[in-house]
């Protein structure tokens, strides 16, 4: 029964049998995978309390007969969901994981992607700001190819985008016929987000309803690519402001 040590993040799970535990773990060495955690559900057992959601977790798993791999073992690197963590922060770390989930459960083995996450998970458990999940989200989509950069149009790639087609395209004026139009603000704003490092985002030239805007652009850009709703994000504080605007 060979062993296989995995650095990860737990971003979902589910409940099997009458103790065991289905895992959706984003791992550094594997991507994302599903293991299974044997009995946690038990009162006495030694790995329930450690195999919490969002936690940094060092994993021992071992390959089985089964369909899925099995936990045996682990140590908790970060603990995320310490007694602190308010519901502002909570809602951040479920809206981290979902849109990581869908944006990375195809993509295999991606060392880079997993220490983009790591950071993003660090930032939004020490500030609890919405900029944060903004700004990892448009990368994620760069990455994945889903968005030029420097945020060119999406036809000709020739000028920056100011118009939004809502099947997932930035265009510029050019190509972007009877779409809907954008702030130059928000360019600017997905521009920097785009730009920024995670631990240094600085959006207080943009006011609140900018900020807004942008949001609904990359909630609406994932969905379409990632072809899933983002359930988590419909409780942000961003997606609040723009239902009292309405």
């Amino acid at each position: 029964m060979p062993l296989r040590k995995l650095t990860g993040v737990i971003l979902r799970r589910r409940d099997l049998g009458e103790f065991d535990r289905l895992l959706t773990i984003f791992t550094a060495e594997e991507g994302m995978i599903e293991a299974l955690a044997k009995g946690v559900r038990k009162i006495q057992s030694k790995l329930g309390s450690k195999l919490d959601l969002f936690n940094l977790l060092q994993l021992q798993v071992a390959q089985t007969r089964g369909k899925w791999p099995t936990i045996i073992g682990v140590d908790v690197e970060i603990n995320q969901l310490k007694s602190d963590v308010d519901f502002a922060q909570f809602t951040l770390l479920c809206a981290l994981a979902e849109i990581s989930y869908f944006g990375q459960r195809e993509q295999g083995e991606d060392a880079f992607g997993f220490k983009l996450f790591r950071e993003a998970l660090a930032a939004i458990k020490d500030t609890a700001d919405q900029n944060v999940l903004l700004a990892y989200s448009i990368k994620l989509l760069a990455r994945l190819g889903y968005l030029a950069s420097p945020l060119q149009c999406a036809h000709c790639a020739q000028q920056k985008a100011n118009y939004y087609r809502q099947t997932g395209m930035l265009l510029c004026q050019a190509c972007g016929g009877r779409e809907a139009m954008i702030s130059k603000e928000a360019v600017t704003m997905l521009a920097q987000l785009l730009a920024d490092e995670l631990t240094k985002i600085k959006l207080a030239q943009f006011n609140l309803l900018t900020k807004a805007e942008v949001a609904a652009i990359i909630q609406d850009l994932s969905e379409y690519h990632f072809e899933q709703k983002l359930k988590a994000w419909s409780l942000l504080r961003y997606n609040e402001i723009l239902k009292t605007t309405v």
